[in-house]
């Protein structure tokens, strides 16, 4: 248990962690690893991972913010029922060719969403349709169109959005229907 500290730096008293090894957090590091029940916080940025053990985060009600950039994620997994509590998610710098909808959707009481510089093409229709989103970052990507009826499909499509970054990407049009 001493080597499996090391690879972590614990701050506020276990509320928010961050794995700071060289080596990846693989499936066994994951099965291995156990959060304190009144974690925050967890960064895993850096940390080489391509897969998500669907128990990872299963006793963290109180999860907040969830950094998973810069690893080699193709999809955002589901988080089980520690989606429902997640504010925050950075995704940022992966290899995701698409938003999970499913996923996303049970992300109730996401505010802040980072999906920048993947290899995204396009979006589900409605993806955001339930969403509390205020920040959204879509930058450096591959997206040509957005859905149609991204920011109308239903009274609450994006409502409380407040920042949108959608630069560096392969937009061609941006028609009424999006606006």
């Amino acid at each position: 248990k001493a080597e499996e500290c090391r690879d972590w730096h614990v701050e506020d008293d276990g509320k928010k962690v961050s794995y700071q090894s060289t080596s990846p957090f693989n499936i066994g590091k994951q099965r291995a690893a156990v959060f304190h029940a009144d974690t925050e916080s967890v960064v895993l940025s850096n940390a080489g991972i391509s897969t998500i053990s669907s128990l990872l985060f299963a006793n963290l009600q109180k999860l907040k913010r969830l950094d998973l950039s810069r690893n080699l994620l193709h999809d955002i997994p589901s988080f089980g029922l520690t989606s429902a509590f997640i504010e925050e998610l950075d995704v940022s710098h992966n290899h995701l060719q698409t938003l999970n909808l499913y996923a996303l959707r049970d992300m109730v009481h996401l505010t802040v969403l980072r999906a920048n510089d993947n290899q995204l093409r396009h979006l589900e229709p409605n993806i955001f349709e339930l969403s509390v989103l205020e920040q959204l970052y879509l930058g450096n990507n591959l997206l040509t169109t957005l859905p149609e009826g991204m920011f109308t499909a239903s009274p609450t499509s994006m409502l409380y959005l407040q920042t949108l970054d959608l630069s560096h990407n392969r937009l061609q049009v941006l028609g009424d229907e999006n606006l």
